[in-house]
């Protein structure tokens, strides 16, 4: 297993041109899974029966720019594909077990609704920094921007 820096991420230099991986990151205490109430929005799990409770697992491959985020009741695949300097297209897709009958939909995708809208807050706020006249663009972090230079390449490799 690699190490895990400070904010979760393994970060090093093979492993985070191609993908990060982070298994078994902890939810909040009280949490059961990845919901905005942060219960269960499933009763039949993803899981292995008999299997512990993982918390959340991450798979970001940014080659492909996309990322998947697994809880024990369900699962979420997101793409992500550049349509021009200002423009993304952001796909999800949602995934419980094929016996699950008692889910919302609604309510497994929320909290990544509320996720992306602070996101695309975020990332207007940026936009605007970077569109201003005052900009002087520098180079990436080289320790912690690694996936943006490939989403970067990706973006350009789209483009051309």
């Amino acid at each position: 297993m690699l190490p895990i820096d400070e904010f979760g991420d393994q970060l090093n230099e093979v492993e985070a041109t191609e993908y990060d991986f982070i298994p078994n990151r902890p939810l909040l205490p009280g949490m059961e899974s990845a919901t905005v109430t942060g219960r269960s929005g499933s009763s039949r799990p993803l899981k292995r029966p008999g299997a512990a409770t993982s918390g959340l697992t991450f798979l970001q491959w940014h080659t492909s720019a996309f990322e998947i985020i697994a809880a024990d009741d369900h699962a979420e695949i997101m793409s992500f594909r550049p349509l021009g300097p200002a423009r993304t297209a952001v796909r999800l897709l949602g995934l419980v077990h094929e016996g699950a009958e008692d889910y919302d939909p609604e309510e497994l995708s929320e909290l990544q609704r509320v996720k992306r809208l602070q996101d695309d807050r975020l990332c207007e706020l940026v936009e605007r920094g970077v569109t201003s006249t005052a900009f002087e663009p520098g180079p990436f972090n080289t320790y912690y921007e690694l996936s943006n230079r490939v989403f970067v390449r990706v973006y350009l490799d789209a483009i051309a």
